[in-house]
C-alpha cells in the first residue's frame, strides 16, 4: 500500500474537481477524501482542526464514464439519450440530453423524468455535518420546433442510503434559450428536501453520522399534442448541464478538537503529497 492509501487519500478522475478554502480549515482526521486538491487539505487538517471547512466539489468534462441516468417517471413515447458532447459547452464539454418521440396521436401528452449522478459525493462522517450547500450550474436547450406544447426543466438531486431526494426551495430551473444560462439553488437544512416519489422516504441525514452522499440533478418534460390536429410529428428536444458545482459548508466543531497527528503522521502526510503530485504530472 502507497502512502497515499495509508492516509485514505485517493484520486478520482481528474475531470471531478476537489477544493478546500484555506480560510475555513475542516476539523476532519488525517485520513481525508482528496479530489486533485492534496496540499490544501493536508495542510488544513494539520494547521487547524475544530472549525468548520468550505468544500468545493465541480464537474465540468462530464466524462460519460462517471455519469449514469435513472428513469425516475415515464408516462408515452419518450425516450432520453444522455452523455457527454464536446465542443459547445461553457466552455468544452458538457452533458448534453437529447428527448426524443416518434408520432404523436391528437390530443394526447407524454412525460419524462431522468435523474443523472456522477462523482460528486461528500461523507459528512469524514468532513463534518452539513451546514449549508450551494449549487452553481449552467443550463442550455434549444427551441422547440412545430405545434407540439412542451415544458421541461432542471431540479438538483441528491442520493443517499439509495434514497433520493430533490430539492425544493428555489423550484426548477429553466434554460429556454440557445445561450447559456448560470443558476444559483441554495439549501440549510435536510428539511428543504423532498423525497423523491417511489425513490425515497423521510429526509437526508446531514449530520456528522449521516452517510455519505452524492449529488446530481434531474431533467423533466411533458409534451402534448393538440386535439385539433390530424398527429404530432415525430421530433427530438435538446438541452445541456455544464459546470455543476456545489459548495458546502460544514457546521464548527464545538466540543474538543481532532487530536494534532504524530509527527510520523506528518512526515507520512507529506511524502502522499509527493507521491499524489507525481500522480498528477503523470495523468496530466
Amino acid at each position: 500500500m502507497n502512502p497515499l492509501q495509508e492516509l485514505g487519500i485517493f484520486f478520482p478522475k481528474e475531470n471531478v474537481k476537489f477544493y478546500a478554502m484555506n480560510s475555513k480549515p475542516m476539523n476532519v482526521h488525517i485520513s481525508v477524501l482528496c479530489r486533485n486538491a492534496v496540499l490544501a487539505v493536508c495542510f488544513a487538517v494539520l494547521a487547524s482542526p475544530g472549525l468548520g471547512a468550505t468544500i468545493i466539489l465541480s464537474d465540468g468534462a462530464f466524462f460519460n464514464s462517471d455519469w449514469s441516468t435513472t428513469t425516475i417517471a415515464s408516462n408515452g413515447i419518450l425516450s432520453l439519450t444522455a452523455q457527454q458532447a464536446d465542443p459547445g459547452g461553457n466552455p468544452g464539454s458538457f452533458w448534453r440530453q437529447e428527448i426524443s418521440w416518434g408520432q404523436m396521436t391528437a390530443g394526447s401528452s407524454h412525460v419524462l423524468t431522468v435523474a443523472s449522478f456522477g462523482l460528486l459525493q461528500f461523507a459528512p462522517s469524514t468532513f463534518g455535518a452539513i451546514q449549508s450547500l450551494q449549487f452553481d450550474f449552467d443550463l442550455v436547450s434549444a427551441p422547440r420546433v412545430g405545434s407540439i406544447s412542451t415544458a421541461g426543466n432542471y431540479r438538483i438531486y441528491l442520493e443517499q442510503n439509495n434514497n433520493l431526494y430533490l430539492l425544493v426551495p428555489g423550484g426548477e430551473a429553466s434554460a429556454s434559450n440557445l445561450d447559456w444560462t448560470a443558476f444559483t439553488r441554495s439549501s440549510t437544512s435536510s428539511s428543504d428536501w423532498n423525497p423523491v416519489q417511489g425513490f425515497g422516504t423521510g429526509s437526508p441525514d446531514f449530520s456528522a453520522n449521516g452517510a455519505p452522499i452524492t449529488f446530481g440533478f434531474r431533467v423533466n418534460i411533458s409534451l402534448s399534442c393538440p386535439a385539433n390536429v390530424s398527429f404530432c410529428n415525430p421530433g427530438s428536444l435538446v438541452s445541456g448541464m455544464d459546470n455543476y458545482t456545489v459548495t458546502i459548508n460544514t457546521v464548527e466543531n464545538t466540543g474538543e478538537p481532532s487530536e494534532i497527528p504524530e509527527p510520523t503522521t506528518a512526515v507520512l502526510c507529506a511524502l502522499g503529497l509527493a507521491v499524489g503530485a507525481f500522480r498528477l504530472r503523470r495523468q496530466s
